[in-house]
């Protein structure tokens, strides 16, 4: 099989890893039996393989128990959880109890994204760490259709976890980042936050926002305030089929412990810097897509260039560090531009950025080279 096929199958197995339906012959217990496939590639597990079974009863369509289980393949190490989740239109509450290789990466890239680039091209974007002897309770509720109110609790122990494989399919001379070592300890996080959200899943571009406040406080062995912001905002230009798409976030925390720091560098933040260059506990980041939407792409006369759309972009960040337990409000007296980084660049894009590949480059220093990368239904 050649790389390219072998690519594309990965591609295929990681994004695409499908759910099982129960036969219509099982006995009617295990009609309210959900199963499904876990399936991960990064640097500290390797090839992840896991399971997860899901029970529901149709006198309580509501409730569902479930356990998952699995382990890496490299580093031979299982990993499970088992909770119950209770779900309405209005109201979903869970209780889990779980031992999981965790990220705090997970709103930058989702798991079968970073999969297929950490197995294709060494590009694992998430940093790691063992989440052991935890617990976690969510609980969200929807005021209205567009108005949402969060709350959460998790405790565990933080617990490093090394490098455990090299192993890409088109460079398998080229070392992966190193995964930073955290600090250990118990943890005990209590996080509160609301979002409003009015964007429409549509083949059209609309007008919409999201606006998006997080707090959180750390107790037991970690003890600090923080709170993160999030802007966004789609805009429809007055002439033509184009568009703006504008992101500004915040983040602070009273913590200097690695695994609570804040970076800014590669996918979803400054596209044209190396992956996490920067990192600090109070960052700043804007985000601007201008979108052609068809307006100069599509109208060459060739075929397959109508689904084309050109993007320019332009990411702007800041990261400062403050001494560990400052509150979280300070640190931001000093802010300048000039302490912001800069890149711009642009994008080719599917239509609703089903596929989008970004080519960028740094403000700041002329001789760095251009980074490309690759994205899956993101708009950063």
């Amino acid at each position: 099989m050649s790389k390219l096929a072998l690519a594309l199958a990965l591609c295929l197995l990681m994004l695409f890893a499908a759910q099982t339906e129960a036969a219509s012959r099982q006995p009617a217990w295990a009609k309210n039996l959900s199963r499904s496939a876990r399936i991960r590639y990064n640097r500290v597990e390797g090839l992840f393989l896991g399971y997860r079974l899901g029970l529901a009863n149709r006198a309580w369509p509501n409730l569902q128990f479930f356990v998952e289980g699995g382990s890496g393949i490299h580093n031979r190490k299982p990993r499970g959880e088992t909770g119950v989740q209770y779900r309405t239109p209005t109201l979903d509450a869970s209780f889990t109890a779980f031992d999981r290789t965790e990220t705090y990466d997970s709103e930058r890239i989702g798991s079968g994204e970073n999969s297929v680039f950490a197995a294709l091209f060494k590009w694992d974007y998430r940093d790691y760490f063992r989440a052991k002897n935890g617990f976690e309770t969510k609980l969200s509720y929807r005021i209205r259709r567009h108005f949402l109110l969060l709350s959460q609790l998790t405790a565990f122990t933080y617990e490093s976890m090394p490098l455990e494989t090299g192993w890409s399919l088109f460079y398998p001379d080229r070392p992966f980042r190193i995964n930073p070592p955290i600090q250990p300890g118990s943890v005990g996080i209590v996080q509160a936050g609301a979002v409003y959200d009015n964007r429409r899943s549509s083949p059209l571009f609309r007008n919409a926002w999201r606006l998006a406040v997080l707090l959180e406080r750390g107790f037991r062995e970690f003890s600090y305030n923080g709170m993160v912001l999030e802007l966004k905002r789609h805009q429809k230009i007055t002439f033509g089929q184009q568009a703006l798409v504008f992101q500004a976030r915040l983040g602070t925390r009273e913590s200097n412990a690695e695994q609570h720091l804040f970076d800014l560098g590669g996918v979803s933040t400054l596209r044209g810097f190396e992956i996490k260059e920067f990192t600090g506990n109070r960052f700043v980041l804007l985000n601007l897509d201008y979108r052609f939407e068809g307006d100069l792409l599509g109208r060459i006369p060739m075929r397959g260039f109508h689904l084309l759309n050109l993007v320019l972009f332009l990411d702007s960040g800041w990261v400062n560090t403050m001494p560990n337990r400052a509150n979280f409000l300070e640190g931001f007296g000093d802010l300048a531009p000039r302490d912001f980084k800069t890149n711009a660049g642009l994008a080719i894009a599917l239509p609703r950025q089903i596929l989008r590949v970004n080519i960028a480059r740094r403000l700041d220093r002329k001789q760095d080279p251009w980074v490309v990368s690759v994205r899956f239904k993101r708009d950063f």
